[in-house]
Order: C-alpha cells, then structure tokens, then sequence
C-alpha cells in the first residue's frame, strides 16, 4: 500500500502543474488582462515624456484648453477655413467679372486673364507645397493666408489691370499652398457661400470690389486662428521634437484610455522607423 501512495503522489502534482499553466494561459489569452499589462508599459512610457513637457518654452499665443474634445473642434474649425476660402476664392470671381470690365475699361482678353489669375497662381503656389517639412503645417498655413490677404487687399483696391491681375495671381499662390496643406473638404460649400455673397453685393456701387475683397475676413480669421493653434504632432515627430509632439496630443486626444496610449506609441515608433 506504502508503494501506491508513492506512485500516486507524482501524478496528482503533474495534474497541479498541468493545470496551473492552463490558468497562466488563460490569464495570456485574456484581452484585458494583456492591455492591462500593455498599458503599465505605456504608462511608464509616457511618464518619461510628461516630465519633459514642462520644460517646453511657452509662446505667448498658444491655445491651452483642459478639455481635448473642444480643443479638436477648435481646432478643425479654424483648419478647415483654407478648403472655404479655396471654394470660395473660385466662385467669386464670377460675380466679380459683370461689373470688372465696365469699372476698370477691360479688354475681354483683359477679363479673361483676370479670370485666370488665381488658377495660375495656385499652379505657382503648388510648387511651394515643399514649405510643408521646411516650415511646418502651421506655418505654411499662416503663409497661405498672409498670400490670401495681400491678394485679395490687392484686387479689391485694384485700379488697373495689372492689380487685379496680381491680386488674383497672389491670391491664386495661396490656394495652392494652403491645397497642399489643408484638407478642401469643405470646397462645394465654399461654392455655395460664394453664390450668396456675390448675390448680397448684386446693387451695391462698386460691388465686385466687396465681392473680391470679401475674402479678407476669412484670411484674417484663419490667419489669427492658426497663431494660437500648434502645430501637427507627427510633422513634430518627423523632427525629432517627441516632447512637443506628446504635448500636442495630450491637447488633442489626452491619455486617458488604452487607444489612445497605443496610437500615440505606435506612431512614434513608425516615424522613428521612417526616419532611420
């Protein structure tokens, strides 16, 4: 009987151990317990990068907001005013062109140039999309609307051909930098609105100028705007500035769930790969 017991015990203790290591695989397999263990990690990770961002010098402009669902809306509000004012650039002209020839004693070749202007500035200002890496998203941005507004001051005080076709042009370079840079989503509304304003102006002496000069408060918006806005973390990332780059997430997205921690993370270590 001693010499059973003896063969007994072995086994129940390789049942114990079988079934010890399907409870760890089990704790392996669980999802939750695996980003839990995931999210320690991340944590730490980003603990090194919060203790850096206090250091950052502040501007005098920039936007701080607790809440990242406002500062997104914020956010994409003002971006999105480069793809109204694209729309709205293209589809004012046409208002503009019933009156031009009679004010300025225009050619139809004269008003056809005129027409042309802002298309042949944007192929001009196209080429400038480069400005995005050497300048950054925001900057470039701030460029486009600075080229909007000389533009569109230009031709709305135009006396001759040659200022409102420089208008147009210098406007037109502004649209194709700002096209390269921000996302026209909102172009066919910019259409409408033009529709609207050159309607608003149909009886008003001197009315194209109104129509052309309208741009201004939409440059100037977005020009403002975009000074207290940061610039893209993952143009930040592409230049080596990871402690500015986290400061801008923590604005937009927080840390405060896993997807978060986990986008963040997985995008710095694609940008740090594209850049070896």
């Amino acid at each position: 009987m001693a010499d059973l017991k003896d063969v007994e015990a072995p086994q129940n203790t390789h049942s114990e151990d079988k079934d010890a290591a399907a409870f760890e695989m089990d704790d392996v397999k669980d999802p939750k317990l695996q980003n839990k263990r995931n999210e320690t990690v991340m944590d730490a990770e980003l603990l090194q990068l919060e203790e850096q961002v206090h250091s950052l010098p502040r501007s005098r402009f920039e936007m701080t907001l607790s809440n990242p669902v406002i500062f997104t809306y914020i956010l994409v509000a003002f971006a999105s005013m480069g793809g109204m004012l694209s729309g709205l650039d293209q589809s004012l002209i046409s208002g503009a062109s019933l009156y031009l020839p009679i004010d300025l004693g225009l050619s139809s070749a004269d008003n056809s140039l005129v027409n042309a202007g802002m298309p042949l500035g944007a192929v001009f200002g196209a080429l400038l999309s480069p400005a995005n890496e050497y300048l950054g998203r925001r900057m470039a941005i701030i460029v486009s609307c600075i080229l909007y507004t000389i533009g569109a001051a230009l031709a709305a005080g135009a006396i001759n051909f040659g200022m409102v076709f420089a208008g147009r042009f210098i406007l037109g370079a502004g649209v194709g930098l700002e096209g390269g840079t921000v996302p026209v989503y909102i172009a066919e509304c910019g259409e409408v609105l033009g529709y609207a304003i050159a309607a608003m102006f149909l009886s008003v002496e001197g009315n194209w100028r109104y129509i052309l000069g309208s741009s201004l408060v939409f440059s100037t918006i977005l020009f403002v705007g975009m000074l207290f806005l940061p610039e893209s973390h993952r143009f930040l990332m592409h230049k080596g500035r990871v402690i500015e780059a986290y400061a801008v997430w923590k604005m937009i997205c927080g840390f405060n769930d896993f997807e978060a921690k986990d986008e963040f993370l997985v995008m710095l270590q694609a940008v740090t790969a594209e850049s070896q």
